[in-house]
Formats: structure tokens, C-alpha cells, sequence
């Protein structure tokens, strides 16, 4: 089947943008350590790390972990690497020595894309399969020890999961409902469904407003922890859709937290801390390189309004961010590294530092 390129496009946005993203709030002071992994997707990926504020960069930081097609995670002290189309593998870092602690296969063909945590179970929504598969942290050479099956929430028995969150010993999973036997078009609102951590039953599966949830989800301390992740019903018209917003507590669906429209393209990359949520938004694509241009915005979680202009400058182009817990941020940029903010969003570097191969959306943590 040969796609468009709007459809290739969408499928690679919708994979590339997911996760439950752990924050640490803590005094700006301190050092941190950005890591990041990159690929040109035809190049094995690399794995690279960035000190901060010294700005240290250290390319293929921990070799042989990344894909051509990986995004990274956070969670508890884990690392993990999610290497999706073609590789098929969780594979789990020490953040502290960057040393291996497992390597998870998730089945042939499954395309996982995302990961979320309890206890020693990790529950991986694969695009290409019926939900989620099952891993165990304590058993690694198991490989899948549990399906978790949401193929009755599309009529193509392919539900298309991509982001899940762990909160109040729930799973939430995010699914796009896609088009898997045409051109991977929306077929109506996202859905989340909810899986106790325990049985791994499914307690409830509910609409979003709009279609195709890309994520992050990302657990907003300010929010009491409900859960965010952006919605992108038409790349075509980025003024569509917007970020939403789903309640943990009694599992709902509670409506849009900021439309597209009014932050002038999709978010790509959201970023809590400190009463603010940053917000990487696409405006857009370049006509020659297809790559996005976007700046990032922060948004007020007291007011619930925009607050002020973008932290990053005209020319930029940004698409993914992440928080330090020393209050820094690290902003990916699609001219090809990473960029780098003190916590009053004033840039420490001059251009973006270069980390190996391209950086990737959702391909960027701080801890």
C-alpha cells in the first residue's frame, strides 16, 4: 500500500508524541542531566546525554540502546527506551550509570510505542497490535507475559494505542482508531480506556472530543494529577483540535484544557512545573526539509490562560520540551539539536547543541 504523504506524515506524528512524562519538582539549583535519543531513521539511533548548566554534551552517551525509530521515558528510576517500528523492544537503563537493566522484546511486528509502570509490570500500548501487551520488569527473558485486548474499540479490530499513564492504580490507555486498511485516517474521537493495574480488566473506556490523540499523556501535579494529551483531528489544519484533559481520580473525559486555535498550531511536546505548563507547538511544516517549525509557549495553570510571547525566538524551531527538576528546559529543535533555558526561560545556548543525528519528538527526558 503506498501512503500519501499527509498520511505518512500523521502516522509518524501520531507515533512520535507519547508518553506519561514523571515531573520533580525541586529548587532551580542544582545540576541535571538532559537525555536524549536521535535518529535519522535509516541510522542505528543514539542515545545521547547533556549536563546542565554546564551544557556538557556526551553523544552516543550508552551505545547500542536506540532504534532508527526510538522515543524515551522516565518513570521512577527507570529509564526506558522504547524502540518501536521494526525493533520491538523496552529496553530499561539505570538513569545514575546509564548501565543496561533489561531488554524486552514486545512481539514481532508489534510497534510498541509508549510505556507506563506499576510495581514491576509495564503496560506498552503496540500500534500495530489489539491494545497492550504486559512485561515484567522482575522477568525480562519472559518477554510478553499479558495482552490486555481493546480490539472491540474499532470496527478494524486494530485500535491503534499509543500513550499510557499509570495514576491511582489505573492504566490509562490513549487510542487513535485509524483507518489500518486505508490510509490511517481518523474514524471518529480518540478513546481512553482504563485497566486496573492489578487484574489488568478493563474498568471503562471512554470518548475524547476530538479524534487522533498523539500525546504526550503527561500527569499535571497542578491539575491535582489528572492527565493531559493533545488531540490532532486533521495535520492538513492545525487549528484543529486541541490539548485535553482527563480525570484520574473518577476516570472521565473532562474536555479541552487550551484549543489549537488559540495556540496557533498542535502541541507536540507539554511540560509541566511550577505552576506552568510549556507547551512545544507545530505551527506548521517547512516546505523543503517537512520538518517542523514551532516555537514553545507557556501556559498558566492558575489563570488557565496563554501567558505572554513564546519563550523561544523567531527563527527557532522547536518541537518537543522537557523540564529539569533544577528548573531548566530543554528544547528540542528541528534545525538539527537541542536547545537549552535557565528557570526564568533565558536560552544558555547560542545554536542547538549537536547530539549525534537529529532529535526525535518524544525523544527527550531530564532528570
Amino acid at each position: 500500500m503506498k501512503l500519501s504523504l499527509f498520511a505518512v506524515l500523521a502516522a509518524c506524528l501520531a507515533a512520535a508524541c507519547t508518553n506519561s512524562q514523571v515531573v520533580d519538582d525541586q529548587p532551580p539549583d542544582g545540576d541535571a542531566t538532559i537525555f536524549a535519543v536521535s535518529t535519522d531513521y535509516v541510522s542505528t539511533g543514539l542515545a545521547s546525554t547533556i549536563t546542565v548548566p554546564d551544557l556538557a554534551v556526551t553523544q552516543n552517551a550508552v551505545d547500542g540502546v536506540a532504534s532508527t525509530d526510538p522515543v524515551v521515558r522516565r518513570l521512577g528510576d527507570r529509564l526506558f527506551v522504547v524502540n518501536r517500528l521494526g525493533a520491538d523492544n523496552v529496553t530499561v537503563l539505570d538513569p545514575a550509570t546509564l548501565q543496561l537493566v533489561a531488554q524486552i522484546s514486545t512481539g514481532a511486528g508489534s510497534n510498541p510505542q509508549d510505556v507506563a509502570m506499576v510495581g514491576d509490570s509495564l503496560f506498552v500500548p503496540t500500534f500495530a497490535g489489539t491494545g497492550l501487551v504486559v512485561l515484567d520488569l522482575a522477568h525480562p527473558d519472559d518477554g510478553v507475559v499479558d495482552t490486555i485486548d481493546l480490539s472491540a474499540l474499532d470496527s478494524d479490530g486494530q485500535p491503534n494505542c499509543g500513550a499510557a499513564a499509570a495514576a491511582g492504580g489505573k492504566v490509562f490507555v490513549a487510542c487513535g482508531l485509524l483507518d489500518d486498511n486505508g490510509d490511517l485516517s481518523p474514524q471518529g474521537p480518540g478513546r481512553i480506556a482504563v485497566i486496573d493495574a492489578s487484574s489488568h480488566a478493563v474498568i471503562t473506556d471512554f470518548a475524547l472530543t476530538n479524534a487522533n490523540p498523539i500525546g504526550p499523556f503527561v500527569a499535571v501535579p497542578d491539575l491535582g494529577g489528572d492527565l493531559i494529551i493533545d488531540t490532532v483531528p486533521d495535520y492538513a489544519d492545525v487549528s484543529q483540535g486541541c490539548i485535553e484533559r482527563i480525570t484520574t481520580g473518577t476516570p472521565a473525559a473532562s474536555g479541552c484544557l487550551v484549543d489549537h486555535s488559540d495556540l496557533g498550531g498542535i502541541a507536540t511536546g507539554l511540560a509541566p512545573g511550577a505552576g506552568s505548563l510549556w507547551i512545544a507547538v507545530t505551527e506548521g511544516w517547512d516546505d523543503q526539509d517537512y520538518q517542523p517549525l514551532g516555537k514553545v509557549q507557556s501556559f498558566d495553570l492558575g489563570s488557565m490562560t496563554l501567558a505572554g510571547a513564546p519563550m523561544t525566538s523567531a527563527g527557532e524551531r522547536a518541537f518537543d520540551v522537557a523540564r529539569c527538576p533544577t528548573g531548566h528546559l530543554a528544547v528540542a529543535d528541528a534545525a538539527g539539536g537541542i536547545r537549552v533555558y535557565d528557570p526564568q526561560g533565558v536560552e544558555l545556548t547560542t545554536e542547538p547543541l549537536d547530539i549525534g543525528l537529529p532529535p526525535i519528538g518524544g525523544g527527550l527526558t531530564c532528570y
